[in-house]
């Protein structure tokens, strides 16, 4: 069993490294926990060369941690299953991994290639994950408009101004479903998985993995547009065709402003 430092260590050293991604999360029914799952980056000290593919690279260095207690945890493997691949390249790679067995916490592993170390280097953010509640709604608070088939018990988002990899997340949690959407300064490749799919008149594609689609919309040669549903392939479609023209409304810019 491995011993954690003390949390007020671990928070002194946030504040003195900076945010450079910031989340925001808001409950739609009260209550706030510590999260007890979280992904962990096991690289060795010389690093990852980025000549490993990323599909490699998180099944040998990117692992689950589970909090036991009194700073305890255990490492463990994340199953295939539970991973969602949203884009792949030879300089990036993000995906979608569900942290714990019951599915009420979900995270993404961001790979990014160091040009500079030639290594690969690891970024993991909380997304929420399935949520009960008693005071839910059927559309998200940054816009009525839509409206999901899932009650939403909470939703939030993560976000980075950084560069050269800008990305901004949004999720919706439901106790039966979790929703993830975003967009990202990279231009996507279509897997040879992948099947074309239009949204709202551009061009994209959608690949089936596990129990959820993914949607990939690029909408320049710099951004790509991205929606992960568990939903069935139409309802899928019928969804992403009414958020796309809402992503300045649903998914904000940059960090949160009270982050």
């Amino acid at each position: 069993m491995l011993k954690r430092p003390p949390f007020f260590l671990v928070a002194i050293l946030s504040v003195m490294i900076g945010c450079s991604s910031c989340s925001s999360h808001t409950s739609l029914d009260g209550g706030n926990t510590q999260p007890p799952w979280e992904l962990t980056w096991q690289a060795p000290p010389e690093g990852v060369p980025t000549t490993i593919a990323p599909a490699d690279v998180l099944s040998r260095y990117v692992k689950i941690e589970h909090f036991t207690g009194n700073g305890a945890f255990q490492l463990m493997d994340i199953p295939t299953d539970r991973v969602v691949a949203i884009t792949t390249s030879s300089s990036r790679a993000i995906a979608l991994i569900q942290i714990d067995p019951s599915g009420k916490q979900q995270g993404i592993a961001i790979l990014t290639a160091n040009t500079t170390t030639l290594h690969w280097d690891f970024l993991q953010l909380g997304v929420g994950g399935l949520e009960t509640c008693a005071n839910g709604s059927h559309s998200p608070v940054t816009d009525p408009s839509i409206i999901l088939p899932d009650v939403i018990c909470s939703e939030g988002n993560n976000g980075s101004a950084s560069q050269p990899f800008h990305y901004d997340f949004v999720h919706w949690d439901t106790a039966a479903h979790f929703y993830l959407l975003g967009k990202f300064a990279q231009s996507a490749q279509q897997s040879a998985q992948a099947t074309p799919l239009t949204v709202a008149g551009q061009q994209g594609w959608y690949t089936a993995q596990g129990h959820d689609m993914t949607v990939v919309v690029p909408l320049d040669t710099q951004t790509t547009f991205f929606f992960v549903s568990p939903l069935p392939l139409a309802d899928t479609s019928a969804l992403v065709n009414r958020i796309y023209p809402h992503m300045a409304q649903l998914i904000p810019d940059g960090p949160p402003a009270h982050a």
